[in-house]
């Protein structure tokens, strides 16, 4: 049981990896390409390896869902949110950007007790009232350096990372992954294509190689992440969400050299803190409703 656990951390830290990868590749493309162009070469390159898995392996069977409004509404906001999230490392700092996306934990809290009518106790209640002032210190609107139109395209993506999470939660129960991951490419790259058609450019040169990356890392993170949590709880592998500051600071010093100012390091404490809670009281309501199932039992 140990070793299982360790092997889903380890997929999970991977795909944290991964997944600042695709981000700051996509940052490095933005100087050449709009958010929604990396959006269809990314899902491009994403879309072929799945295909040519599919045919490989002939598991075609996988392709059947009864509940294709539900794939078509998570794939109408995963890729919205994609978009957003690639437009927000465009126009700020990787630490400032990757601060505000975290209080996406936050967000899906809100969203569970208003659609999803979870019962939300004072304790959440709380860890979201401190992961909003986080979210607001890490923007610092009184300072001089601050990015409002950055931060709202942030503060949008991290919206719509919530809503994904609670298409996923629901998704989770009935859809295979390969399916949910499929049909979320697929129509990312029919509705960029679109764009494509009228408004869009070949991969310029400079970039090919991140472009090829943003996608070859964006597959990678997905599939870890995925079978990482067939292996481990929510409440072991949450926490390992948070290393994507660590890569987001070490990346934008590297590429950028930029490093973050005081009121992000302190919002993302906040921000973190706010998280750990959260997790810690969903791990103790799992731990209750399992104690009560076996006393029925």
């Amino acid at each position: 049981m140990k070793n299982t656990i360790f092997q889903a951390s380890l997929m999970m830290a991977f795909s944290v990896f991964f997944v600042m990868v695709m981000n700051g590749c996509a940052k490095m493309s933005s100087d050449y390409h709009t958010p929604i162009e990396i959006v269809f070469y990314r899902g491009l390159f994403c879309l072929v390896l799945l295909s040519g898995w599919l045919v490989y392996s002939g598991r075609y069977y996988l392709l059947k869902t009864n509940r294709p409004m539900v794939h078509l509404g998570r794939s109408f906001v995963g890729n919205v949110s994609v978009c957003l999230v690639f437009w927000a490392y465009s126009l700020m700092p990787m630490a400032s950007t990757t601060t505000i996306l975290l209080t996406s934990g936050v967000g899906v809290t809100l969203l569970s007790a208003l659609i999803l009518q979870e019962k939300v106790g004072p304790w959440r209640w709380g860890a979201v009232a401190l992961g909003l002032i986080g979210c607001l210190i890490a923007a610092n609107p009184s300072g001089d350096e601050f990015n409002a139109y950055g931060t709202m395209v942030a503060v949008l993506a991290m919206i719509a990372a919530s809503f994904v999470a609670i298409f996923l939660r629901d998704m989770g129960k009935t859809e295979h992954p390969f399916t949910t991951v499929f049909y979320f490419v697929l129509a990312g790259v029919l509705s960029t294509g679109v764009y494509m058609i009228f408004w869009g450019t070949m991969p310029h040169v400079e970039v090919v190689w991140p472009l090829l990356g943003a996608g070859a890392a964006s597959l990678a993170g997905l599939f870890l992440k995925t079978y990482a949590f067939k292996f481990a709880e929510a409440s072991v592998l949450s926490p390992i969400g948070y290393t994507s500051l660590i890569w987001s600071v070490m990346f934008g010093w590297m590429f950028w050299d930029q490093l973050p100012t005081l009121p992000v390091i302190v919002g993302a404490c906040l921000v973190v803190g706010s998280n750990m809670v959260i997790v810690w009281r969903e791990a103790f309501h799992a731990r209750v409703k399992s104690h009560l199932k076996i006393i029925e039992e």
